[in-house]
């Protein structure tokens, strides 16, 4: 392609063809590192390009350094900004803005087709500018490839920790959920306005309080309007596609096996207490209580599929423990004759004891099985 560079004040203009890296230019106007230009045939001049007209749009760099009114500008590759006082989300596609001259935004502007990508970061104040006007071969000569970033070293991303339910937002791509206090929706944002967006959502706390991961509007998470994080360390990582309204997970298995181990239930009580199985349909295959505090001889009861046990009973009421008689051993318990042609979709069960220990007991249990259905 064809550059225009040197002093730009109506005389003096030379073209060169091929790709420039970077060149200081003399002229009229001034300019900031960081600001994004293009050059106006009618002024003779580099002025700032915006995405609000197709001609306004024809950016063909981004500066690097000024002085006064000479500037270096950089039209294709790296560049670090580190010296312009902005700040960038590592990994994230910049676009012209449409209503700052100059300046850059992280989402398509208004009118989408103003403006290609502009400049991809990889850290906080540097990436780099990906020209598409740089290499146009044709197709009877060349082969089109896509682009690729070797990246040495780590990229950072922007990480958060919330405890309350909000909608999420572009200042952080990693959302570390605690929901210790109590249940805790994270919202997504429109797929439409997240173009490209990607989150990592876990939870890290080991309460039996569920995390939600909620959509906007008509929007659909994988063909549903939610999914729900049960276990500490349970995450998804997720990404608007904008084209069908959705997000989608990248990281969600859609078969196999799985095991829910809690610990510390409480043996001396008849109370309900809450086992959560985050998966929508399941096959449980063995129920395993292990770990015991004290011999179990009196405590008995079952496990169920509601609370006060109703629903589908995993365990049967009569079940007994006395076999466990100290923490090194452990006891599959009998499986009610329903599992074995039942799939189950209740995403919590219940260890309901029909007779407690009668003193301060405690146990882990684990459940084994196939997944039907995440």
């Amino acid at each position: 392609m064809s550059v225009f560079i040197g002093p730009l004040n109506g005389a003096g203009n030379t073209v060169q063809t091929n790709v420039v890296v970077g060149q200081t230019v003399v002229q009229n106007n001034t300019f900031s590192a960081g600001q994004v230009v293009r050059f106006d045939p009618a002024s003779d001049e580099f002025v700032l390009a915006q995405a609000d007209t197709a001609e306004d749009s024809e950016w063909v760099g981004m500066v690097y350094q000024a002085t006064g009114t000479s500037f270096t500008l950089i039209i294709n590759g790296w560049i670090d900004l580190s010296t312009s006082g902005l700040s960038f989300l590592p990994g994230n596609c910049y676009y012209l803005s449409d209503t700052v001259p100059g300046a850059l935004q992280p989402l398509e502007p208004n009118s989408p087709s103003l403006s290609a990508p502009v400049f991809i970061s990889i850290t906080p104040t540097a990436g780099i500018i990906r020209n598409h006007r740089v290499v146009q071969p044709t197709p009877s000569t060349a082969q089109y490839q896509s682009p690729t970033i070797d990246v040495v070293g780590g990229i950072g991303y922007g990480v958060s920790v919330i405890t309350a339910s909000q909608t999420l937002n572009n200042g952080a791509t990693t959302w570390l959920v605690d929901a210790t206090l109590g249940p805790v929706t994270v919202t997504l944002p429109s797929s439409v306005t997240g173009i490209r967006e990607v989150f990592n959502i876990k939870k890290i706390d080991a309460t039996n309080n569920v995390v939600t991961i909620a959509t906007t509007g008509s929007d659909l998470l994988d063909g549903e309007p939610s999914l729900s994080l049960w276990i500490q360390n349970q995450g998804y990582t997720i990404q608007a596609v904008s084209s069908y309204s959705a997000w989608v997970t990248l990281n969600k298995p859609q078969y196999g096996k799985f095991q829910v181990l809690v610990t510390g239930l409480n043996f001396n009580t008849t109370i309900d207490q809450a086992i959560n199985i985050p998966i929508r349909s399941y096959i449980v295959r063995r129920v395993t209580v292990k770990n015991a505090s004290v011999s179990l001889t009196t405590a008995a009861g079952g496990i169920y599929t509601g609370a006060s046990k109703t629903g589908q009973a995993l365990v049967d009421a009569g079940q007994t423990y006395s076999t466990l008689i100290t923490s090194a051993y452990y006891k599959d318990l009998t499986l009610d004759a329903a599992l074995a042609y039942s799939i189950l979709t209740a995403q919590q069960v219940f260890l309901s004891l029909t007779a407690a220990q009668g003193s301060a007991a405690t146990a882990d249990v684990i459940i084994d099985g196939d997944v039907v259905l995440y």
